[in-house]
């Protein structure tokens, strides 16, 4: 079929599937390639004109090498003549009477680019130029031999001598005897490789099971397309309907291609990679041990392609319940199929409400997973072991391991899907039969086998002044609340202590930087209790820092302590909730620096104005840009919450680029984090444990680094040049 024909049908082939029998002109969203994949591949299984033309003609190919005796074969070879071993005909030069065999010549290379020679007597086959060795051409493999070959365009039946019973191979060199060792090594090569004298030689497809052509294997073969992870099965299910099903693949493949684009676009603007969640409620949701990484190779690998580096999060929470939460992944199926018979294995209210966003860290040392304990450490090995190529190549260069709701090292108490709203305080969540036991082994052990867990403390969206523990002289201020703050937040250390040691021994050797998320709950800051932090496990007073043990805790394991609510001003919160943002911000970020770690951070929510970057830009150099080296006081990295259209929409996208110029200082972008004083080095093995006496000595408060009043690098003007 002439190549204009088969490029009109086409046409009339898009705008049938994208504008309908009226063929009305619609925009064509998928690539008509892509169209033309099998379902499997993410296509439509539409069969392409112009590659199924090809597929044919190459059949013709395959005809005249094969079909040797044919009459139109004779016809063909006679007016065309032949080449070497009669597989194809000279070149066509003429015009008139020639335009049929013409266009099948030209399909010469693309046939033989698929097929492999397959040995009968040998008379066709040149033996040191054909690679009918294995697919191997001799005179490649060998081309000292091949220099000291006596016959170089010896046929294949040339050099077989017949004359004995079995057959031998018989080239002849003009040798020395420094060659022997290679000699040996060619005849060993040569072994079972035997001239069929009752056969003719053959071209057959490549990885085709039988020695026929197949029109649809070769069509398949010029239509390949690299493995992809498309949830083919999913799209295509006998009980979704057809529409439906198109409209999902539609979507899948817009979706791939506009978030290539967007990654690109970040690249542009000069950012360095991109955070991305690893749910273990995709991966393992088959069952125990049941890892499916498909879908994030190819995501990570698109990344890659767009010159990205990648924040990993080990995300063993729900996603779906907190502020910013669009989408819904709960926690494995066969892990809830636990809870069926367990409920105590998830985080529990006084009044006995469940909260299945996260795992009571009251299970931590208990066998109830398929013989497994919640410390994760077998998904993160398999996450290790199944992107190790991409590790070793510095795509991913930060895990954070999720340590509780939200990914963050707290406990799970101010839950939206239990009706919380801001300003809450939030309730306790350690009254499953798990921390209930562990809380009544402590009293014990400390004399007070009476002391119970608190009844006192009120519900989701109270204050703290309508309570009696947090109320003036509450509860939280006697000997029983003391200990039992001190308990519930000695609890959460150990568990991120326990899980990080578990992600330090795994990702031990790599080029990565661990991290663990700490939750900005700014509101009732400024109350004497501070109500809200010590629900979520922050044991936080005026008389006692609750941030810095964790820092100390961390940097056994070389952990990078990453902070939210970077945005946030005090006078942008209502004066009810007795918020303070920039004084928590200024005292977490402190305590890291003063135990000698690494800090990062994030926003909370989702900003693109300018007082909001002008903040974020103001916490991450607190005293601005040293012009003398790198300053002393600086947070190691941002993410940035998060991509998204709006974040893309013109102007929104134009002040943040501004702002990823400012975050490094109005310099130029550098890929490389050794010339910003940031280097990645092998993750060092983490450092003998932390007794407990010496992580609470950190409690002492100290006096936060001073912060300026304002950024030196501000999105709105300012910078090394004024």
């Amino acid at each position: 079929m002439p190549k204009i024909v088969c490029a009109r049908l086409e046409k009339i082939q898009r705008d049938f599937l994208w504008g309908g029998g009226n063929l009305d002109r619609k925009p064509h969203l998928v690539n008509w390639k892509t169209v033309c994949l099998e379902k499997s591949r993410g296509g439509l299984g539409v069969r392409g004109l112009s590659v199924m033309n090809q597929a044919l003609l190459c059949k013709w190919c395959w005809r005249f090498a094969n079909e040797r005796d044919s009459l139109w074969r004779l016809v063909i070879s006679t007016k065309f003549g032949e080449e070497a071993g009669g597989w194809y005909t000279r070149d066509i030069r003429g015009g008139f009477g020639t335009g049929l065999w013409k266009d099948i010549r030209k399909e010469w290379l693309t046939f033989s680019q698929n097929a492999i020679p397959s040995l009968g007597n040998g008379r066709r086959l040149g033996f040191w130029k054909d690679p009918w060795c294995d697919e191997t051409v001799l005179s490649q493999a060998f081309p000292t031999l091949f220099n000291l070959a006596a016959q170089k365009d010896a046929r294949v039946v040339d050099v077989w001598d017949s004359s004995v019973e079995v057959g031998v191979w018989s080239p002849v060199f003009l040798i020395n005897d420094w060659e022997l060792d290679e000699v040996e090594r060619f005849f060993l090569f040569l072994h079972n490789k035997k001239v069929r004298s009752v056969q003719e030689d053959r071209l057959l497809l490549k990885e085709s099971i039988t020695d026929g052509f197949s029109v649809r294997h070769m069509y398949r073969k010029l239509m390949f397309s690299p493995p992809l992870d498309f949830p083919s099965r999913s799209i295509w299910n006998p009980i979704v309907p057809p529409k439906l099903g198109f409209f999902a693949w539609e979507a899948s493949w817009e979706n791939k291609d506009g978030l290539e684009k967007q990654l690109k676009e970040l690249k542009a603007a000069g950012v360095n990679g991109v955070m991305e969640d690893v749910w273990w409620g995709i991966v393992e949701s088959k069952g125990p041990k049941l890892y499916d990484w498909n879908a994030y190779r190819s995501l990570f690998e698109l990344i890659q392609q767009c010159g990205l580096k990648i924040q990993a999060i080990m995300s063993f929470h729900q996603c779906g319940g907190n502020v910013g939460d669009v989408v819904n992944i709960p926690l494995p199926q066969w892990v809830l199929d636990v809870g069926e018979s367990d409920p105590h294995i998830f985080y529990t209210n006084r009044t006995g409400n469940r909260n299945k966003e996260y795992l009571t860290i009251g299970v931590d040392n208990q066998s109830l997973f398929g013989g497994r304990t919640a410390i994760y450490n077998d998904y993160m090995q398999s996450f290790r072991d199944n992107m190790s190529d991409l590790l070793e190549a510095g795509l991913v260069i930060d895990i954070e391991v999720g340590l509780g709701p939200a990914g963050e090292l707290r406990y799970p108490s101010y839950p939206q899907s239990q009706g919380w709203v801001f300003p809450g305080i939030g309730e306790f969540q350690c009254y499953d039969k798990y921390l209930k036991a562990e809380f009544l082994e402590a009293a014990t052990g400390a004399g007070h086998p009476e002391w119970e867990l608190p009844d006192n403390a009120g519900a989701y969206n109270d204050t703290p002044k309508s309570t009696e523990f947090f109320g003036s002289n509450g509860t939280y201020l006697t000997e029983k609340g003391k200990f039992f703050l001190t308990w519930y937040s000695n609890k959460l250390l150990g568990h991120g202590d326990q899980i990080l040691e578990e992600a330090n021994k795994i990702f031990l050797g790599y080029k990565v930087k661990l991290a663990a998320k700490v939750s900005g709950i700014h509101w009732w800051y400024k109350s004497d209790s501070h109500a809200a932090e010590l629900t979520a496990g922050y044991y936080n007073l005026q008389d006692r820092d609750g941030y810095r043990p964790i820092a100390r805790m961390l940097s056994r394991h070389y952990a990078t302590l990453d902070f939210t609510c970077l945005e946030m001003r005090d006078s942008e919160q209502s004066a009810n909730a007795k918020s303070g943002p920039q004084e928590l911000v200024q005292q977490v970020l402190s305590g890291g620096w003063r135990e000698n770690i690494e800090v990062a951070g994030e926003n909370a929510l989702a900003r693109y104005d300018s007082t909001a970057y002008n903040q974020i830009l103001l916490n991450a150099r607190p005293n601005g840009v040293n012009k003398d080296g790198p300053p002393k006081l600086k947070m190691s990295g941002l993410t940035y919450l998060r991509l998204s259209d709006d974040l893309l929409e013109a102007k929104n996208f134009s002040i943040f680029k501004t702002f990823v110029k400012k975050m490094h200082a109005d310099q130029d972008y550098c890929p490389d984090p050794n010339k910003y004083n940031s280097p990645i080095v092998p993750l060092e093995k983490s450092k003998p444990k932390i007794p407990i006496q010496d992580l609470l000595e950190a409690t002492k408060p100290m006096v936060p680094f001073p912060f300026d009043k304002q950024t030196d690098m501000s999105v709105d003007g300012g910078g090394l040049s004024d």
